[in-house]
């Protein structure tokens, strides 16, 4: 009968060296799995925001609506329609549930915590000026963006070329488009939100709200 003998430390350093090999290659696997479901669920998160995005500011962009800004000389024909780098405001109507009548003066505000703030409240167009008059609500469309700049194109005044400007004054027509960019706050860019409003040039509407 043979006598049995142990590994020799050659055979034992081998079957160690395999196993490392092994525990890595899974390892490897599973990390890689990991980031990619990671990065997938970041993208599906991107996505669903850039969707909410475009389902609140997109769709009450389209309805804007171009109402004079009254009873201050020299501005009947400027139209409630006031847009800077960072804050925009306007006229449209609020969905179902969310308005105070038929239309609201709406405002959209990049603030410092990094939140894209929507309020709205009543319209007052008196004394040349668009504000949001009574009582006034606040949601919050986004969160956690490093930075959310707007961009107007259009002619501000008759006879003016088109052209893109990061700010609106009142005048005699609503922007074409209005674009919104959105940098995430791990610095990715999203794909800019370009809204055309549906009506840029007054109609019967004065900003009385009866239609007069």
């Amino acid at each position: 009968m043979m006598p049995s003998r142990g590994f020799t430390l050659v055979e034992m350093l081998v079957v160690l060296a395999l196993l490392g090999l092994i525990v890595l290659l899974v390892g490897g696997a599973i990390s890689s799995g990991a980031r990619s479901w990671g990065t997938a669920h970041s993208r599906a998160l991107a996505m669903e925001d850039m969707l909410g995005l475009d389902r609140v500011v997109g769709d009450r962009l389209r309805q804007a609506l171009p109402l004079r800004l009254r009873n201050a000389p020299g501005m009947d024909r400027r139209l409630a329609f006031i847009g800077t780098e960072d804050t925009m405001t306007f006229v449209a109507p609020m969905p179902d549930g969310l308005d105070f009548g038929s239309y609201s003066a709406l405002t959209l505000q990049h603030t410092e915590e990094g939140r894209l703030d929507l309020t709205w409240g009543t319209v007052d167009l008196q004394d040349g000026a668009l504000t949001a008059a009574g009582e006034r609500r606040v949601v919050t469309v986004l969160e956690g963006t490093r930075a959310v700049a707007f961009r107007y194109f259009g002619r501000a005044t008759l006879g003016a070329e088109r052209q893109w400007s990061p700010s609106w004054s009142p005048g005699p027509f609503l922007p074409d488009l209005v674009e919104v960019a959105v940098v995430a706050a791990d610095g990715a860019a999203w794909p800019p939100l370009r809204v055309r409003p549906r009506v840029t040039a007054p109609t019967f509407l004065d900003g009385t709200g009866d239609g007069s």
